[in-house]
């Protein structure tokens, strides 16, 4: 418990940020992953936020080495990547509640592929502004 406790202590903000976004995308990869046996659209999406997931967690790992912003940048683009491959999977989902039918998506879906969403699109968000953030040089110590 020791050891767990000293890797959280005298982390920065972007640290406690980067745990979030690695949280915020867990929940949503659990729902693609119960979805794809009914509807295989999902699975490209399922792909990239596993992709996005685990390059956040190489972020927080090498967060303090000189190629951490690259990974960090690779996992930005993966999870907005993910966003836009969830949102247009579920586009026949939306347009099926909007117009009360289904015929091409499966409208009783849109409650989940909101939350969902939105979910996505603050982890995609927050992961944009983390590689704007000013990092703690050598020299500010």
């Amino acid at each position: 418990m020791n050891k767990v406790m000293n890797f959280f202590k005298g982390r920065t903000v972007s640290f406690y940020l980067k745990v979030a976004i690695a949280v915020l995308l867990v929940i949503p990869s659990v729902y693609m992953g119960m979805r794809i046996p009914v509807q295989h659209k999902y699975i490209w999406p399922l792909i990239c936020v596993l992709l996005g997931l685990a390059a956040e967690v190489l972020a927080i790992i090498f967060e303090d080495k000189k190629y951490g912003d690259y990974i960090e940048l690779a996992g930005v683009i993966i999870i907005s990547a993910e966003f836009g491959l969830f949102m247009s999977s579920s586009i026949l989902d939306i347009v099926d509640y909007v117009y009360g039918i289904n015929f091409w998506g499966d409208a009783s879906q849109f409650p989940f592929v909101v939350l969902y969403g939105s979910i996505l699109g603050v982890g995609t968000l927050i992961s944009i502004v983390l590689c704007f953030l000013k990092k703690k040089t050598d020299t500010e110590n």
